[in-house]
């Protein structure tokens, strides 16, 4: 059952989520640390909140987010903070930023349709059947009459290959097709999962992009190993990094030839 949920809230349900699993990719001693704390919003992190909550739920924007230009080391800032919720406080340049890409967002065809109908902020629980994991998600967008599932991201480049680089280097992929997941068994109904991508520049161009094909074959394997992976450490109680035995130190070819060597006018010669 889907249900809006403050991310307060969310926090403190049990299961794994992906923020948390994804470190498994990297090693499980990367997931064990992080998993185990919740460390404050960055200011990114913030802004990236405030950019959510304009595209998919402009009114409690308007009513949860608040501006304040004061000097963030004065005594009136601290003052100040300390009245309000500190993950929603902003500078006028960064409310005026959220709502501007909200604007291109609604104003591109594609998202706008997704966006007619809908939920934000709906949070789902399972139990993977292939480990028995407790998991949860906090979704951007359900649109079960279209039947499409949707996260919004923010980059410098929204290009198929600059965009690509990006989803493969952070997991996004990963991320929808496991949530994607987590609704089939939750709700038994096929959800698509896409991301819209809009420019964090000046232009806030905006491109709907659908995981599919290889790239959605690609996320279910990287989920499942990481799911099994995370059972047997569970299992173990065994938490390796992601490095085994000792290495080669490896400088960057820079620091090791000058120019001429590189370029080939003279020999290098090793022992």
């Amino acid at each position: 059952m889907m249900q809006r949920m403050s991310y307060a809230e969310y926090v403190q349900l049990p299961g794994v989520r992906w923020s948390h699993l994804k470190e498994m990719c990297t090693s499980p001693l990367h997931y064990k640390v992080r998993s185990q704390k919740e460390s404050p919003d960055t200011p990114s992190q913030v802004l990236g909140r405030a950019v959510h909550a304009a595209v998919f739920e402009p009114e409690l924007f308007e009513a949860e987010f608040v501006v304040c230009d004061l000097n963030r080391n004065s005594n009136a800032w601290k003052e100040f903070r300390a009245q309000h919720d500190p993950e929603k406080n902003l500078k006028p340049a960064e409310r005026e930023n959220a709502l501007r890409i909200a604007q291109a967002v609604r104003r591109d065809p594609d998202a706008a349709e997704i966006l007619a109908v809908g939920a934000a902020e709906q949070v789902i629980t399972w139990t993977d059947p292939g480990t028995g994991i407790a998991r949860k998600a906090r979704l951007d967008w359900v649109s079960p009459d279209l039947r499409i599932l949707a996260d919004l991201k923010t980059a410098a480049d929204i290009s198929d290959n600059g965009f690509g680089r990006a989803a493969g280097r952070y997991l996004y992929h990963g991320q929808l097709v496991d949530y994607a997941g987590g609704l089939l068994i939750e709700t038994g109904i096929h959800y698509q999962p896409v991301i819209i991508a809009v420019e964090n520049n000046d232009v806030n161009d905006v491109h709907v992009k659908d995981v599919t094909g290889a790239e959605f074959a690609k996320a279910q394997e990287l989920v499942r190993d990481a799911l099994d992976r995370l059972a047997e450490c569970l299992a173990t109680d065994t938490w390796p990094g992601q490095f085994a035995g000792r290495s080669k130190l490896n400088l960057p070819p820079w620091d090791l030839w000058d120019d001429a060597a590189v370029s080939g006018e003279i020999e290098v010669i090793s022992s």
